[in-house]
């Protein structure tokens, strides 16, 4: 907003009134979920597309759309997932449990379900299962970065794996 009226003020030598403070405000924490809430969750889903889908990304800490744009790639040095035209616009590696396998190739068989299919799924049984709706397909995300965070003890790691540009971004998690 100031630099809108700044350059108001050069282009058009108007006389604006003074700068506007603006408001902060505390940005929401992150949101986690807990292995039993997980369970719950899982327990409730009786789609095995979807419950698998899930997985891969409570497992791999990918954004929602990113699935669509994944593929496998097992190698002898281990098995991973390759994203392209990630948010970042780079190829990203993101290392894969091999028991999450299965599920990587069940959830992107025949075609991955839509971003919105799956996001409203998953909050339908979060809702079901009595999980705080503040905790949503994202909180997966979060989850894969805190147990990360703490499995590896290395911020720049985690911080790789997410696909941040700034570990600043990480450091919220």
């Amino acid at each position: 907003i100031n630099a809108f009226f700044s350059w108001a003020e050069i282009k058009y030598k108007v006389d604006l009134p003074s700068r506007i403070k603006l408001v902060k405000y505390e940005r929401a924490l992150p949101e986690f979920l807990k292995p039993d809430e997980l369970d719950s969750i899982y327990k409730l889903c009786k789609d095995e597309k979807m419950l698998s889908t899930f997985k891969v990304y409570e497992h791999t800490g990918i954004r929602l759309r990113e699935l669509h744009n994944c593929e496998l790639d097992i190698t002898d040095n281990g098995t991973f997932i390759k994203l392209r035209r990630t948010k970042g616009k780079r190829e990203r590696i993101i290392p894969i449990p091999i028991e999450i396998v299965e599920d990587f190739k069940r959830a992107t068989d025949g075609g991955v379900y839509k971003p919105d299919r799956i996001s409203k799924h998953f909050s339908k049984l979060r809702n079901l299962a009595k999980v705080g709706s503040n905790k949503s397909l994202h909180s997966l995300r979060h989850t894969f970065a805190l147990r990360k965070l703490l499995e590896l003890g290395n911020i720049y790691l985690v911080k790789e794996l997410l696909g941040h540009s700034s570990v600043t971004t990480t450091q919220i998690y």
